[in-house]
């Protein structure tokens, strides 16, 4: 472990020295070495007076869990402080999600940081506040849309799901679920326009993605009728689309 972390402490440093300015470079590289310097060595404490959040890196370097936390926690207090550098630390650690929504209240990523913490000990309708709180600062967060649809379903709770799942859709989140899992449930709900809107998004986010020609197979066949449905993909199929053929078997 402690060869990986220097790299690590590395990373942060230059993610941490972008865009400041010069003398503030200055100051943080030179933090940021004795840092790695003295995580290298392997020597017992943090050095002292390091700014709090290296001098968290370096306790945690240096196996010191207790000690690190505490520096991480006056890091907070800093309001200049990237609260994203500071999650990708601790994603699960609650105490300090709570203390970045103190200290940064105006920041999504505290937020979206104690919606992970909170979901991860299993608080789920404490996490779906926290995610809510979060979007309301930044709207565009695709992943948190989608993180936020699956809660929301999973309390039975689909118009909000789909919503939720729209707006994944739309600003695209990473695993670009947030269309068919749209489409699926403005399906279950009836809303068969708003289906075969994502669905045909989905398809051209995901060019054949099987599961939406499926979900769109089923939409069209519940709006219009199975030969509208299967008209659509067997045309698809014919023209030697694999997704579509693959669709149409499972369809039989």
């Amino acid at each position: 472990m402690r060869q990986l972390l220097p790299a690590g402490l590395f990373l942060v440093l230059l993610v941490v020295l972008a865009g400041a300015p010069l003398a503030e470079k200055l100051a943080s590289n030179r933090a940021g070495l004795a840092a790695m310097g003295g995580c290298l060595k392997g020597h017992g404490g943090g050095d002292s007076w390091l700014p709090p959040f290296f001098r968290a890196v370096q306790f945690s370097c240096l196996g010191a869990p207790e000690a690190a936390e505490v520096a991480f926690h006056e890091a907070l207090t800093d309001k200049n402080v990237r609260v994203d550098i500071l999650r990708a630390h601790n994603p699960r650690n609650s105490l300090l999600a709570e203390g970045a929504v103190r200290h940064h209240s105006n920041s999504a990523e505290a937020y979206f940081w104690l919606g992970d913490a909170l979901l991860a000990s299993a608080q789920d309708s404490k996490a779906v506040q926290a995610y809510e709180k979060g979007l309301e600062i930044d709207a565009e967060d695709a992943d948190t849309w989608d993180q936020l649809g699956r809660l929301y379903e999973a309390q039975g709770e689909l118009k909000a799901a789909g919503r939720a799942f729209s707006q994944a859709c739309r600003y695209v989140d990473r695993g670009k679920n947030g269309c068919p899992n749209a489409g699926r449930v403005y399906l279950l709900l009836g809303e068969y326009e708003l289906a075969e809107q994502h669905y045909r998004v989905s398809l051209f986010q995901v060019p054949n993605f099987a599961r939406s020609y499926r979900g769109l197979v089923d939409t069209l066949i519940a709006r219009s009728g199975t030969s509208e449905g299967l008209a659509y993909v067997q045309a698809l199929a014919a023209q030697g689309d694999a997704a579509a053929q693959q669709a149409l078997n499972e369809s039989d």
